[in-house]
C-alpha cells in the first residue's frame, strides 16, 4: 500500500470511529497495526507496549512523518476506549450489586 494511502486510511478510520460514537477497539487496533507496518517500511522500528509507543535507539529517524502523529492519536483512543469500557463495566456491576442488596433488604 502506498504511504499516502495508509495515512488517508488511518485518518478515515479515526474519523469513522469518532462519528460512530461507540468506538471499536478492534478497528482502532487494526489502524494501529497498519501504521506500525507502514513505519517499518520507512525503517522505523516501533513497539507499542501497554499503551506506550517506543522506538529502538536512537529513536525515530524522521519526526515529520504524519504516521507518528496518527499512531499517537490511535493509541490514545484505544486507551480512552478501554478505560471507558472498564468504567462502564464496573458501574454496571456496582448497580446490579446494589439492586440485589435492595431486593434482599426489602424481603
Amino acid at each position: 500500500m502506498p504511504p499516502g494511502s495508509s495515512v488517508t486510511l488511518a485518518r478515515a478510520t479515526l474519523l469513522l470511529s469518532d462519528l460512530r460514537g461507540v468506538q471499536s477497539t478492534t478497528l482502532l487496533k487494526l489502524t494501529q497495526k497498519l501504521l506500525i507496518k507502514q513505519l517499518c517500511v520507512f525503517g522505523q522500528s516501533v513497539v507499542v507496549d501497554d499503551g506506550k509507543i517506543s522506538f529502538s535507539p536512537p529513536g525515530p529517524n524522521n519526526i515529520y512523518l504524519p504516521h507518528l502523529n496518527l499512531l499517537d492519536l490511535t493509541t490514545l483512543q484505544i486507551g480512552h476506549t478501554s478505560a471507558s469500557a472498564q468504567s462502564s463495566q464496573s458501574t454496571s456491576r456496582k448497580g446490579s450489586h446494589q439492586s440485589g442488596q435492595i431486593e434482599r433488604d426489602s424481603q
